[in-house]
């Protein structure tokens, strides 16, 4: 009876105890007040041109933008002085503009009145034009604008490769075979380094994309990609992260915000959803840390903050200027931490992240 009694009272204590833990815990987590959420002030918009903004780039000095106008004048829009300075009029049929990371070129695609394209080279600096081969596609700058990559599409010989060359065309190389890597939608280039870039098959309706490393010297490529593939893909400033939509195998919205270590290319997903994959309108911090992006939202266009090492999405509370309508980004360019310039309606904004 007696260690009956000893027994019981070790159970009884046992079961105390345990009621106390829970009391305590109970008590602790009702008392523990929730982290209040990330807020960002409202963020005040400004109008910066009252004009037509076409086609806008911002120069890899971050110092001026350049834009088309409405009468055709490729303009250069200096940013600290506000001053404007024409730099030559082209043909109201442009398609794309690429700025040369040393503003001294520019590669202009136009398109005739039979819809065909053509690719020129205009040199700022000699006033001198160039017409670049028709085979000659999705053509990107070097960082050091010495260097072009590019496609060549040869459908007659059924020659798809991808190729290096000096930034006028001329003493290409072949890099690589792009029969290799079929790609309906086409392809998009991008430079890594001084070593190595990055070309990805444009994602289709039926899957992602599927993105792929190649570095120029040992000519050996790899694949990047998660299994499912990725929509779109942006380089960090300093070139060490990498940020992409995760692509869901049912193609079903939204998709989620994936980010890897550039040499590492271990996807992960930040679980963060966007409705609407491009990294068109993303845009990443100097801090390489956080990103800036628009996403669509019910009546306008939305400006988030993105911390990529927190996995946090941030709205950005917004005051527009009178008479400015909905907000419909076509263009995001981000200065530095704070600034932030747009195109919206085809007219030009900036406002001021405090």
């Amino acid at each position: 009876m007696k260690n009956l009694s000893t027994n019981a009272k070790i159970i009884i204590g046992l079961i105390v105890l345990a009621i106390f833990i829970y009391v305590v815990s109970l008590v602790v987590l009702l008392g523990k007040k929730p982290k209040p959420p990330v807020t960002i002030q409202p963020v005040q918009i400004q109008q910066v041109l009252d004009e037509y903004v076409g086609f806008p780039t911002l120069s890899a000095d971050k110092k001026s933008i350049l834009f088309l106008d409405e009468n055709s004048n490729l303009v250069s829009y200096d940013l600290a002085k506000k001053t404007k300075k024409k730099i030559v009029s082209i043909w109201p049929t442009v398609r794309n503009i690429n700025w040369a990371p040393d503003k001294e070129k520019l590669i202009i695609t136009r398109q005739d009145a039979k819809g065909k394209l053509s690719t020129v080279l205009y040199n700022i600096t000699a006033n001198k034009w160039k017409t670049y081969d028709s085979r000659m596609q999705n053509i990107v700058w070097s960082l050091d604008s010495k260097r072009i990559i590019y496609q060549w599409l040869d459908t007659k010989k059924k020659i798809s490769t991808l190729n290096i060359a000096n930034f006028d065309g001329r003493h290409w190389e072949k890099i690589t075979d792009l029969k290799s890597f079929p790609s309906e939608g086409g392809y998009a280039l991008a430079w890594v380094d001084d070593e190595n870039i990055i070309f990805s098959l444009l994602p289709t309706e039926i899957g992602g994309s599927s993105v792929y490393l190649t570095n120029l010297f040992t000519k050996k490529t790899k694949k990047i990609s998660p299994k499912d593939g990725l929509m779109g893909f942006l380089l960090s400033p300093d070139g060490k992260k990498a940020v992409s939509f995760l692509y869901k195998p049912e193609g079903e919205l939204p998709y989620n915000l994936g980010v890897a270590e550039v040499g590492k290319w271990e996807w992960k997903d930040l679980m963060i959803s966007f409705g609407d994959p491009s990294v068109e309108r993303l845009s990443w911090f100097s801090d390489n840390k956080k990103l800036i992006a628009v996403i669509s939202g019910e009546e306008e266009d939305e400006f988030y903050q993105i911390d990529v090492e927190k996995k946090e999405k941030t709205k950005i509370e917004i005051q527009k200027p009178e008479g400015m309508g909905d907000i419909f980004v076509t263009s995001l360019m981000l200065l530095n931490d704070k600034k932030v310039y747009f195109v919206s309606n085809e007219k030009l904004y900036v406002m001021e992240i405090q």
